[in-house]
């Protein structure tokens, strides 16, 4: 198995088109409609160039298998490309295990509450749901609102 790195510019065009496609998998179905013109391939780059000191990746430089960005005690995100056993766990063992290398005792992410699949990957991981959160889309994200499943796990 490839071992977790910190983000390349290299993996940002590969990054990118991975996470839209995830995500749109995922959340596509769950999200108000009016989000959706807000979630194409630039906004998917924008934020990869703007948080990619937060950003660890697996798989090769320039081909990466999936990622998750960090803020904090915070995994703000996890995605992992279609068919790729086993990267989304040493990915987010690797997020617990930079949390506590920085002195960090307990982390939390989120989900939305329809996604199932990551839910039980969390909960399978150790992750503990805390309590679901409603949160309101920006006007100019289209407006509307999110119910996510906040979890946390001690470290």
């Amino acid at each position: 198995m490839d071992r977790v790195r910190a983000f390349d510019p290299r993996d940002e065009a590969a990054l990118a088109v991975l996470w839209h496609d995830a995500w749109h998998m995922a959340h596509g179905a769950h999200v108000p409609a009016t989000l959706l013109p807000n979630r194409q391939l630039d906004y998917f780059q924008r934020t990869l160039q703007t948080f990619a000191a937060q950003t660890r990746v697996i798989g090769p430089v320039g081909a990466p298998f999936g990622f998750y960005l960090r803020i904090g005690n915070y995994v703000d995100r996890l995605f992992v490309g279609v068919r790729k056993r086993g990267y989304g766990a040493a990915l987010l063992n690797d997020a617990e295990t930079e949390m506590r290398r920085e002195g960090i005792s307990e982390g939390e992410l989120g989900c939305l509450v329809e996604n199932t699949p990551a839910r039980g990957f969390y909960e399978a991981q150790g992750w503990q749901l805390i309590h679901i959160k409603t949160e309101a889309i920006l006007e100019e994200h289209g407006g509307g609102t999110l119910n996510d499943c906040i979890y946390r796990k001690k470290l």
